[in-house]
């Protein structure tokens, strides 16, 4: 480029500097993958282990899951990390193998609640707001008492005797309880596994084709280390994947 503006005039060096910096600016932005959803710091590790290992570049945008699925499929974005409740995903989108296994428990400082259906209109439930516990609730008719920012909030709540249950997932749920080691015992009961997965628009798909393919063989060598599981565990996730693979 030096040489080029010694031999040509200012503007003609200008205008070349500009193209070619539109270029590759424009090439920048097309190595930049987008994904919006709930991302939890497990699930940004285990994406980041994946893009380490692929050309394109990652930027993560935490949202509300509605509005994540409202500008994928407006194309706003290229991927949603995340639950398909939306069932207009399916038409605009394609899933990866899940990337994480989540299992869901009800928690209680009262054993004998935990016994109770979840439809039970006198449970005094708190689930975390915008999440995929709250979005299964509210499929199931189920409406919360109240919705809160953290699995650190649902814990005080439940000290106060302002809630009676709360859902969350087992690693939010663990990850508070370091938080507060002085705390009674919880008592826990399981609900069930939830398979979550990035969605990518067809869109993107279209203009990337060998992306998921490169995504997938990625994903395999970015597997976390598997909990040791009982024997009940390991019945519940073999039927749970039997239901999961029969949609």
């Amino acid at each position: 480029m030096l040489q080029f503006c010694l031999n040509r005039s200012a503007l003609l060096c200008l205008l070349g500097f500009l193209l070619g910096w539109t270029a590759s600016s424009q090439a920048a932005a097309e190595r930049l993958v987008t994904i919006q959803g709930m991302l939890s710091t497990q699930a940004e590790e285990q994406l980041d282990c994946v893009f380490d290992q692929l050309p394109q570049q990652v930027a993560f945008r935490e949202a509300p899951l509605r509005r994540a699925q409202h500008n994928l499929l407006t194309n706003k974005v290229d991927g949603y990390f995340g639950l398909p409740f939306d069932s207009g995903i399916s038409k605009v989108a394609e899933p990866t193998t899940p990337l994480l296994i989540r299992k869901w428990n009800s928690y209680s400082y009262d054993e004998k609640l935990l016994a109770l259906d979840l439809q039970d209109p006198q449970l005094r439930i708190g689930v975390i707001d915008r999440g995929n516990p709250l979005n299964w609730l509210l499929e199931q008719g189920i409406h919360p008492l109240l919705r809160v920012q953290s699995a650190e909030q649902l814990l005080e709540l439940l000290q106060k005797d302002r809630l009676d249950i709360v859902l969350t997932d087992e690693y939010s749920m663990q990850r508070a309880l370091l938080s507060a080691p002085e705390l009674p015992q919880l008592a826990s009961r399981f609900q069930r596994y939830v398979a979550l997965s990035v969605y990518f628009s067809k869109h993107f798909l279209q203009s990337n084709p060998d992306f998921l393919t490169h995504f997938e063989r990625s994903t395999e060598q970015c597997q976390l280390s598997p909990p040791a599981l009982s024997k009940q565990q390991q019945f519940q996730i073999r039927q749970w994947a039997g239901d999961y693979l029969s949609y």
